[in-house]
């Protein structure tokens, strides 16, 4: 489990990086391990939010089921649009991959079904999904 924890922090590491040099976010990733599963939140405190929220990422690794939550990808108005959810979702592909995680679940709400359509993910009465298996074969 050690060197699983090191290597997602370097992941998450090259994540925030990323961020910080194509789009100018300062992302901290913060990592609790709870024995059932990874818990892993990534947030811009930095970030000048008024009425609106400030940028993050969150999701759970369940490694025994081989499944990635996403909890949230939450970026403010002006942030929308500017390529930032998909650089993270592809990012979290990379690291299901990397640990051979067989499907991403979350909750597409309101606005973000249509970006969650477009990455291919199928929307369920209890949740979205995208299956890496399903794309890969493609």
């Amino acid at each position: 489990m050690v060197k699983i924890l090191f290597d997602l922090d370097e992941h998450l590491d090259s994540l925030a990086n990323d961020l910080h040099e194509k789009y100018g976010l300062n992302m901290k990733p913060t990592v609790r391990n709870e024995f059932h599963c990874i818990d892993v939140l990534l947030t811009d405190t930095t970030y000048p939010y008024g009425k609106d929220w400030m940028p993050q990422m969150s999701f759970q690794i369940f490694f025994a089921r081989k499944v990635i939550v996403l909890k949230a990808v939450r970026l403010p108005k002006e942030l929308q649009n500017k390529g930032i959810g998909t650089h993270c979702f592809n990012w979290l592909v990379d690291l299901c991959k990397k640990y051979d995680i067989e499907q991403i679940e979350g909750e597409a709400v309101g606005d973000s079904k249509g970006f969650w359509t477009s990455k291919g993910c199928v929307e369920t009465p209890k949740k979205t999904i995208y299956q890496l298996h399903a794309h890969t074969l493609k």
